[in-house]
């Protein structure tokens, strides 16, 4: 059964400019049909919410953190997207 995730503005800005620049992010999107963007929020199944956090949490260990292992303005970005998907996938 779906889920609806409910995203911030800085959250859905964040994934808008994903789908700009990134397109791993976008292939991600595209092979997974049942995935569904809207104004602010993502509207997903348990698999596809698993799949999304997987993506977020490898780039949050990619880009997420300043040189004392502290989250930057990204990777707080990113644990946000992390935990507002994490109901979905119960």
């Amino acid at each position: 059964m779906p889920a609806t995730v409910r995203l911030t503005a800085q959250q859905t800005g964040y994934i808008s400019g994903l789908l700009a620049e990134d397109s791993s992010f976008v292939n991600l999107i595209r092979s997974h049909k049942n995935i569904r963007l809207e104004d602010e929020a993502i509207v997903l199944d348990r698999a596809d919410a698993a799949s999304l956090r997987d993506y977020f949490g490898d780039r949050l260990a990619a880009v997420g953190f300043d040189a004392n292992y502290e989250p930057n303005k990204e990777g707080a970005l990113l644990e946000s997207l992390i935990d507002a998907l994490f109901p979905a996938m119960q």
